[in-house]
């Protein structure tokens, strides 16, 4: 079975050489205009506009359908979010990974509250690949990045 692990772009990364990996963009917004942290994000022009803006500002988690279309093709699937204090992305993970399971009998899947932010959710992920790489199947990597 082939494993994705799915992330938000809070862990800040884009890409996991050897594993298949997607990673759910956040927003910011200030009056109307959005901006998805993604690899294509100016950030520097981001900063720019956020400081000659006199706009509201403010921030989205991924919404449900961001989550079910990074979860779309997968066996096995591993995700991890920013800590469920600081976003309501868990949330929203868990609610699209419940309806994606249930609409995908035979498709495993768990969502992480990493309880961090991105150093934090990277130290999970690479602890992940690390037991993966030690041949542990998806239920024993879960067992065991459930007793961190």
């Amino acid at each position: 079975m082939a494993l994705r692990i799915v992330a938000d772009s809070s862990i800040d990364i884009h890409d996991l050489p050897g594993v298949d990996f997607r990673s759910v963009p956040l927003k910011m917004m200030c009056g109307t205009h959005e901006f998805v942290d993604n690899r294509d994000l100016d950030v520097r022009g981001m900063c720019e506009f956020f400081e000659k803006s006199r706009d509201k500002s403010g921030t989205s988690c991924p919404n449900i359908m961001d989550w079910r279309e990074a979860f779309e093709g997968a066996d096995e699937i591993l995700a991890v979010t920013i800590s469920s204090g600081m976003s309501a992305s868990y949330s929203a993970c868990v609610q699209a990974m419940e309806e994606y399971l249930e609409e995908h009998p035979g498709v495993k899947g768990f969502a992480m509250d990493s309880l961090a932010t991105g150093p934090g959710m990277r130290i999970l992920v690479d602890r992940a690949l690390e037991l993966i790489h030690q041949g542990l199947t998806f239920d024993e990597m879960v067992q065991e990045l459930s007793e961190l």
